[in-house]
């Protein structure tokens, strides 16, 4: 059931004397606590994950060196050079995905990409059947390695938002679909396979989530060479089309955050900590 009513407190004031975006993360919780409703509060807990993402980012180091030894084999044994890097999801994005599941009356536990690693398969900037063999083969390996190897739990695919490519659209035109999955059976029920169904917006990739023995839980996405340049060429629209109506109204003369500046135009010119940028904070190519 969809909540589109909800009228969302103030962020701005979470910003007054904060000197990190934990400090503003913080203060926000409260200021949801403080309202004693149903939705708030619930927002307030998934804000808690996103303070909590940053006691995890040693535990994803370390899945980080056990992926690379994985990759190094896998890039050799294939012949294809793939490049992985890691992200953690920025706040205000963080937020305005939190506030469009609420709207749309969507679980928040379906919110599971505060980290994550993107692995792009270095192939042509076109694809093809043998390009998206190779990302389908990559991501069935990548499960098996991390639920037989890394004994991680494999949680079931988010459902899918917003709507889904159009054959005859000009998009559709500009992307190569293979109209068959070719996930291992047990696997279809954990992967999100925009690369069969892209997203209306041509975007295209396969999205994963594990779980770790000690309850890390990180997003996995694979795609080809092809499928990361046009995201990137798409990325903007797919944004603004999905959280058009999910700005979050800043006050740029509050926000005082180390590494966050401003110009006077109110135009991001640096954003160290993350604010509206998702933060890298290592990536390597095998």
């Amino acid at each position: 059931m969809s909540n589109a009513s909800i009228v969302f407190p103030d962020i701005n004031a979470s910003f007054l004397e904060a000197s990190n975006l934990n400090t503003v993360c913080s203060n926000y919780i409260g200021i949801l606590n403080q309202t004693e409703d149903f939705y708030f509060s619930q927002y307030a807990n998934k804000l808690l994950e996103f303070v909590d993402s940053n006691k995890k980012i040693s535990s994803l180091e370390k899945e980080f060196h056990e992926i690379k030894i994985f990759l190094r084999n896998w890039s050799k044994s294939n012949s294809v050079q793939i490049s992985i890097s890691s992200r953690k999801k920025a706040f205000i994005r963080f937020n305005s995905k939190i506030r469009l599941f609420l709207s749309d009356g969507l679980d928040l536990n379906g919110i599971r990409d505060v980290l994550g690693f993107k692995l792009v398969l270095f192939t042509s900037k076109s694809d093809s059947l043998e390009t998206q063999e190779l990302a389908y083969k990559l991501m069935n390996d990548l499960l098996i390695f991390f639920s037989i190897q890394r004994k991680s739990l494999l949680l079931n695919a988010e459902d899918r938002m917003g709507e889904a490519l159009q054959p005859d659209s000009e998009i559709a035109k500009r992307i190569f679909v293979y109209d068959k999955s070719l996930l291992r059976p047990e696997f279809k029920s954990k992967v999100k396979n925009y690369v069969q169904y892209p997203k209306d917006t041509g975007y295209q990739g396969l999205h994963a989530y594990i779980k770790t023995p000690t309850s890390l839980v990180f997003e996995i996405q694979v795609k080809t060479l092809a499928m990361d340049i046009f995201a990137d060429s798409i990325h903007e629209i797919h944004k603004k089309q999905r959280y058009a109506n999910f700005k979050i109204p800043l006050d740029y003369s509050k926000i005082q955050l180390p590494g966050v500046i401003f110009d006077e135009n109110d135009y991001l010119i640096s954003d160290k900590c993350g604010l509206l940028n998702s933060v890298d904070p290592f990536n390597i190519i095998f």
